[in-house]
């Protein structure tokens, strides 16, 4: 009974707790809470931690330094409920956290390289984070989140620009910030490079917005492009296409693979 007692202590702490046994009693008779009188065998018999539990100590002991998230999603499928398999989540969880920083990281360096390249002011990084769309977000909706930027402005002596949406709501609803560099000879002002935060609007394939009296609206094109098509209250307009620099979709879409 002891051993037994022992053995499910161990299994249902991980191993935490090991319970232990002290013997010190005089009384020279067999004992027993009542009914027939049963002579136990002078032999031990070991009962094994079970055996699943044991596999999976066996297994994670292979695999837990692994960086390799589909190993460990493989790992948490057929040992997912035990202690090796919590275990195994949390690693996982460490890793997918690790990559998401990794990106983070590498977008915002390539966002500053574009800025320094441009001459274009950016968020700092506190201000300039990128949301995942929640999971009721309609895949329509979570194309807008990303970066994109026009480089033309020197050949066209005008600005260089950059649209960056860091959030969509499944109303529709999109925030960011639209960026652009210093002027040239044929922009249509002489205003400073400068930076504003945009509240907009999805329909369809379009992200629209106002600012002062100037309309934008930016459609999604082939090839994750998008079309900026300008005017303003003086009759002034131009359309131009951004290129893509990163959006949520590519790491969902390479999740789902």
């Amino acid at each position: 009974m002891f051993h037994k007692v022992r053995v499910a202590v161990m299994d249902k702490t991980n191993g935490d707790q090991v319970p232990w046994t002290e013997d010190g009693i005089q009384r020279r008779q067999r004992f027993q809470f009542g009914g027939e009188t049963r002579v136990a065998s002078s032999q031990q018999v070991a009962l094994p931690v079970p055996a699943r539990q044991s596999e999976a100590a066996e297994a994670w002991d292979r695999t837990k330094e692994t960086t390799n998230i589909d190993t460990l999603e493989a790992f948490i499928r057929r040992f997912g409920g035990t202690y090796y398999g919590e275990l195994a989540k949390v690693r996982l969880a460490e890793l997918r956290e690790s990559a998401a920083a990794k990106k983070k990281g590498e977008l915002h360096q390539k966002v500053q390289s574009l800025a320094e390249k441009h001459r274009l002011p950016v968020p700092e990084m506190p201000e300039f984070e990128i949301d995942v769309p929640a999971p009721d977000v309609p895949a329509p909706l979570r194309r807008f989140v990303g970066v994109w930027v026009d480089e033309t402005g020197s050949a066209r002596k005008a600005r260089s620009s950059l649209l960056i949406v860091t959030r969509v709501e499944k109303d529709g609803s999109a925030f960011g910030y639209y960026v652009y560099g210093p002027p040239g000879i044929q922009s249509f002002d002489q205003n400073p490079a400068s930076l504003h935060r945009i509240v907009g609007r999805i329909k369809g394939d379009t992200l629209s917005f106002s600012g002062g009296t100037a309309t934008y609206k930016y459609t999604l094109i082939a090839g994750n492009h998008i079309r900026l098509d300008y005017s303003n209250a003086k009759g002034q307009s131009m359309s131009v296409v951004f290129d893509p620099v990163w959006s949520v979709v590519e790491p969902e879409r390479a999740a789902a693979h």
